[in-house]
């Protein structure tokens, strides 16, 4: 409680220095003979203090921009706000109401440090700092481009790492890998369908990783389009095997000739010029084809013999 004598002026201001939160309000107010009246509006002044922190966390090896905990343990009145460095960049975190946990991504090995901490305009700096080992990331991994075969075997590449080691592994399907270790090699023994391998490159536990898809056709029935034939005429049967895998087409490779139904191994020809004609049968199975030629050799038909008429002597 104090006393303001010799006021003269309204509005009037007091200056109070208060060593805690505390509220204040008018009591009683004079004049020269007589005493006023007292409106009194409470106003609470909430003394602030310099606040303290405690910075910590790190001391861990991590790979290059794993995120990594750091602990900011404020003392004071909040809300608080806190800068902290890498060396290079401040970093102010605001709106802090206790205990916090940040998470920092560093790429190369660092030490953090604390700068300051304020809350409610006072301001003190700030002490503790946080190491973080980074292990180097490796090269990142590059594999070729999926591929659709009809062989089992292939040759496989990749990028050769400059950082770390490089290691193919079979992700899905079957495959036998020539030299594992090799960013280009072959791979054998792939089965049908969808074969993926992984190229990853790993540098002390640090991984970077890219597959490549190989989608092995089944292989078609081996084409066997028949025997060659010699006709007499234009019409002829086709002899070619069934078969058991893929589709087979007829085609007509050079000469004259009506393929009466493509898809059967037995089909009519008709047409057939004289001379020779060439017909191809394949087989196709997805991207792969099996194929087999024929030749007919066709002579004009024989002119119709005729002796005359039969006679009696």
């Amino acid at each position: 409680t104090f006393n303001e004598i010799g006021i003269t002026g309204s509005p009037y201001v007091w200056n109070v220095i208060p060593v805690q939160t505390s509220t204040w309000q008018l009591v009683s107010v004079s004049g020269q003979y007589c005493a006023g009246n007292v409106v009194n509006n409470p106003i609470q002044v909430i003394a602030g203090f310099p606040p303290t922190v405690t910075f910590g966390g790190g001391g861990a090896t991590v790979c290059a921009g794993t995120g990594v905990p750091l602990q900011i343990s404020p003392l004071g009145n909040p809300p608080f706000s806190f800068t902290f460095t890498d060396g290079t960049t401040p970093i102010t975190v605001n709106g802090i109401q206790g205990d916090t946990t940040i998470l920092v991504f560093p790429t190369d090995t660092v030490t953090y440090s604390a700068v300051s901490i304020s809350s409610l305009g006072c301001a003190d700096t700030a002490t503790g700092q946080a190491d973080v080992y980074v292990i180097p990331a490796p090269s990142q991994a590059v594999v070729g481009a999926d591929q659709t075969l009809c062989s089992t075997s292939v040759n496989i590449a990749a990028n050769s790492p400059t950082v770390g080691t490089g290691n193919w592994s079979v992700i899905q399907g079957t495959g036998i890998i020539a030299n594992p270790n090799a960013a280009f090699t072959a791979v054998t023994n792939l089965s049908s369908g969808i074969n993926i391998l992984q190229w990853t490159i790993g540098n002390q536990g640090c991984i970077s990783a890219d597959t490549m898809m190989l989608d092995i056709s089944t292989p078609p029935t081996t084409a066997d389009a028949g025997p060659d034939q010699n006709i007499c005429g234009s019409i002829t049967l086709l002899a070619a095997n069934t078969p058991g895998s893929g589709t087979g087409t007829w085609s007509l490779i050079s000469g004259s000739a009506i393929i009466t139904d493509l898809n059967n191994p037995n089909s009519t020809v008709t047409g057939v010029a004289p001379g020779q004609t060439t017909l191809m049968w394949t087989i196709t199975s997805g991207i792969c084809t099996s194929t087999d030629i024929i030749e007919i050799f066709a002579s004009p038909s024989a002119p119709v013999a005729n002796a005359g008429p039969d006679q009696f002597v």
